[in-house]
């Protein structure tokens, strides 16, 4: 079973309808989790893994699986951001970023410090679409004393000898 999925998120769509424009589509495929059958997914208000379960309310957390109606893709996206996988947390950073969605900057700061430094890596390019005081504040530190791969990040968004370019 596959398809397509927005921002890799929640629902996969039929394969045999072309991608809607503008959206961020990302293949999918669907793979049952053990016994269990039907696609895994994630609580709305607590990220709680639910292997096939077809449950309204989490049974973790009590709270809705699905996420309210009338919910914006650019709130799904900002949702994606903490998902426990991180392929999604990627796919997500760099849609909101191409969106320029300012409500992501506060998050994407938190994610360019994480300890995984691919993730770190990848807020680091989302950030970039950004700019500011702080972002630019932040990416001469991480491009001074981040991981390897954060600091190659840096220096691929701001390349050495353009200005507000760390020196390090």
């Amino acid at each position: 079973m596959g398809g397509w999925c927005a921002a890799s998120l929640i629902a996969v769509a039929d394969p045999t309808v072309p991608p809607v424009a503008g959206a961020v589509l990302v293949p999918v495929v669907v793979v049952p989790s053990g016994l269990m059958s039907g696609p895994t997914t994630y609580c709305w208000s607590c990220y709680a893994r639910l292997d096939g379960d077809q449950a309204e309310v989490c049974p973790v957390c009590g709270g809705p699986v699905q996420p309210p109606q009338g919910t914006g893709f650019a709130d799904l996206l900002l949702w994606a951001l903490h998902h426990p996988l991180v392929g999604r947390r990627i796919a997500a950073a760099a849609a909101l970023a191409r969106r320029r969605e300012l409500r992501a900057v506060e998050p994407l700061t938190v994610m360019a410090t994480d300890p995984d430094p691919y993730l770190a890596a990848a807020a680091v390019h989302a950030l970039a679409a950004f700019g500011g005081p702080e972002v630019d504040e932040l990416l001469d530190r991480l491009g001074q004393v981040g991981p390897a791969p954060v600091r190659h990040a840096v220096h691929q968004v701001r390349p050495p000898g353009e200005p507000g370019a760390p020196t390090g």
